[in-house]
């Protein structure tokens, strides 16, 4: 399994067929240029159009042929098991069921953050997806558990206590799938962090507002 740490290293896996998110095969590889490139192609437009315009019952249907990736890294095949590079600094977040006029909000300012690569609204409007630079790599065989155990210092870290609202922590399953859809979306392709920790930690106390301090939170405070 190849590492993936730098923003020009990052890559995903896109799952684009009939089959929807039954589709176990990826359509191809991307890196972030491609991926921000592919959000304003014609597929990937097409296929939101309808599930912003249906109804309740529509939904579900409509939203399992949206395109997907895989923010972990690229597979062989959906699973776990079939990894073949790991998107070790990469913090995906995933709140879900907020409502459309907080959804905005919390996009546009994940967005502005420093280390926020990505941001956006969900397909059913009711939630934002977002993709995060990290200082230091997350463990692959430890990732779920490392995050799980930090989840409330890295809602702290992200100031989304502010907002009352939590990570669904289900995106941190190994290999987890995360739906594609058009939006006016935040995308920064080269995020610095607010502040080194490395350089900073014996003068300055963790920062809950620095994604680079959230690094810091998840290796050294309860790290086993």
């Amino acid at each position: 399994m190849k590492t993936n740490a730098s923003p020009y290293e990052i890559k995903f896996s896109l799952f684009n067929s009939p089959k929807g998110i039954q589709e176990t095969n990826p359509t191809t590889t991307l890196s972030l240029n491609e991926f921000n490139e592919y959000i304003y192609h014609d597929d990937c437009v097409k296929l939101t159009i309808p599930v912003r315009s249906c109804t309740p019952e529509e939904y579900p249907g409509l939203k399992s042929k949206l395109p997907f990736f895989t923010p972990n890294g690229v597979f062989s095949k959906r699973g776990k098991e079939n990894i073949k590079e790991f998107n070790a600094t990469l913090l995906p977040i995933d709140i879900d069921k907020v409502g459309i006029n907080k959804a905005v909000v919390l996009r546009n300012y994940l967005g502005r953050m420093d280390g926020c690569i990505y941001a956006s609204v969900s397909p059913s409007l009711k939630g934002v997806k977002a993709l995060f630079l990290l200082s230091e790599a997350l463990p692959w065989d430890t990732y779920t558990q490392v995050l799980k155990q930090n989840q409330y210092t890295i809602e702290e870290g992200l100031g989304l206590d502010c907002f009352d609202v939590h990570v669904d922590t289900a995106q941190w399953s190994r290999g987890s799938c995360m739906y594609l859809a058009y939006d006016e979306y935040k995308f920064n392709l080269n995020p610095r962090f607010y502040r080194d920790w490395e350089t900073d930690r014996k003068s300055t106390r963790l920062n809950s507002r620095s994604p680079a301090m959230i690094s810091y939170a998840v290796f050294c405070l309860k790290k086993k």
